[in-house]
């Protein structure tokens, strides 16, 4: 497994394993109109390389495939946390967030937070972050439920 830099030239790779990853969670967490509000088909590849341009992001690459992603912006907010979902379970999540954690340390920021989705939420609670506030989100007309959470060192 190698950790990289996001570049410009994974946009479309990184924009559908994020697409690929949304609609792969299970309807009876996220229903099927909740997941194309989230993630609306055919995706849209410039709002994503606007959005990666605005934050700092880590790879995991295995094989020359990009097997999940992860974000940082400022101050210490995670924004982009996302696995594929053939190779959820197998410690990316993981290995993606010490990276970043690390990449955090070294910037001095003493406190990181997300609003971590609910199939995300038990992942950063296992990471030491807690519970905030939960929140409703409207997305292209939908209603999301996410959990703002943070973790202090």
């Amino acid at each position: 497994m190698i950790i990289a830099e996001y570049s410009e030239t994974n946009l479309e790779e990184i924009t559908d394993l994020f697409h690929r990853t949304v609609h792969a969670i299970d309807p009876s967490i996220y229903s099927e109109k909740q997941k194309e509000a989230w993630a609306p088909k055919p995706p849209d590849y410039l709002a994503w390389d606007q959005r990666l341009r605005c934050v700092k992001t880590y790879m995991a690459c295995d094989n020359g495939n990009i097997v999940g992603f992860m974000s940082i912006g400022s101050p210490g907010y995670i924004d982009y946390f996302f696995v594929d979902p053939d190779y959820q379970g197998k410690g990316i999540g993981k290995i993606l967030y010490y990276h970043i954690e690390r990449f955090a340390q070294d910037r001095y920021t003493k406190k990181l937070i997300v609003e971590a989705s609910k199939v995300a939420r038990p992942f950063f609670e296992r990471m030491g972050f807690i519970l905030i506030s939960e929140n409703q989100v409207i997305v292209n007309g939908q209603t999301l439920t996410n959990y703002t959470m943070k973790k202090e060192r």
